[in-house]
């Protein structure tokens, strides 16, 4: 019988032992070709950007079967994977937008992370890849309470905006922007928007009573800095950037009682050379009526059935859109 229990213990520790070394004999994951897609991939990532500029929430199961037939046959690719995080977190963030919202959408945000942290094993030297991991680390690490993947993916956010500070600063910001407003990280969450929003006019603000009146000029300022001429300004990515931007700093803002800047940082998405074409303005008109009643609808936690926008940015049905979604004329052209 002892013979049989010293067995026994014997297995047990090489089978751990297995289970510890095995996987690092194994070679890692190597991506594709950096530049090179199939003729395949370019129409299945076109087909997602010509979506996601539409705004067509609907078309988001079409999408994802799309991108994961693409990602089976390649999934060394890390930018069919990075795709594949970026549907999933439009899907996730945008949830208010179907009829019928389900408990199930929550596990839309545990695919996102999935994806993203593939892309970034597959492409570690992406600091906006990074960013967005860390992010929906921080998401996910709320709707599962656990501690230890929201610590994780706040100190992978620093590193982020170590990389990448014009793009990140947002990014980060923007997750932690759904605290609680007496929330001791909800002021931090403040300070990385009014951050980003000084690295891109390359100047400091009076946070107290800030003054945007050049805030048309950040493309002419930023236009020697390729970085910040990626992250700063309206592009083909997200055409209407800096307006989604200024909306979330406002919303904010509001939600900090901080309404005379929350009303000059809306006031001054007007200034914006693409203001008028924005299929979200209408929204950003509103705020500014409403700034005083919009304190306390903007403290209460987002409310899952809740379909109205008079929430804080991140828990609206445009959270992407308000970015990413081009006007008609815009499509025309």
């Amino acid at each position: 019988m002892r013979t049989v229990i010293i067995s026994i213990i014997s297995l047990a520790i090489v089978l751990g032992a297995c289970i510890r070394l095995a996987p690092a004999f194994e070679e890692e994951k190597k991506r594709s070709a950096f530049n090179k897609d199939t003729p395949q991939e370019a129409i299945v990532q076109q087909y997602f950007w010509n979506q996601l500029h539409q705004g067509h929430f609907d078309s988001l199961p079409r999408v994802l079967d799309r991108l994961h037939a693409a990602y089976r046959k390649d999934p060394n690719d890390f930018k069919l994977a990075a795709h594949l995080g970026f549907a999933y977190a439009w899907r996730f963030t945008e949830f208010r937008r179907q009829q019928e919202v389900r408990p199930s959408i929550m596990a839309y945000g545990d695919l996102a992370l999935r994806y993203f942290d593939e892309a970034v094993a597959l492409n570690p030297e992406d600091p906006r890849l990074l960013g967005f991991k860390s992010g929906f680390m921080l998401a996910t690490g709320g709707i599962h309470n656990d501690d230890k993947r929201s610590t994780k993916g706040y100190f992978l956010g620093q590193k982020a905006i170590r990389m990448w500070p014009s793009f990140n600063l947002f990014s980060i910001g923007y997750v932690l922007s759904n605290l609680p407003a007496d929330h001791e990280r909800y002021q931090e969450a403040l300070d990385l928007q009014w951050r980003n929003l000084e690295a891109c006019l390359c100047r400091e603000i009076d946070r107290s009573n800030p003054r945007l009146d050049d805030i048309d000029q950040i493309p002419e300022r930023v236009a020697g800095d390729r970085l910040k001429g990626r992250a700063c300004v309206n592009s083909w990515i997200a055409p209407h950037n800096v307006e989604g931007f200024l909306l979330n700093l406002g919303d904010m803002l509001v939600k900090d009682g901080s309404l005379e800047a929350a009303r000059e940082v809306y006031e001054s998405a007007r200034r914006v050379e693409e203001f008028q074409s924005w299929p979200y303005r209408q929204k950003l008109e509103s705020r500014l009526r409403q700034l005083e009643d919009n304190v306390e609808l903007f403290r209460r936690m987002g409310n899952v059935q809740q379909k109205v926008d008079r929430q804080v940015f991140i828990n609206t049905r445009f959270a992407c859109m308000g970015c990413h979604q081009k006007s008609e004329d815009e499509l025309a052209r």
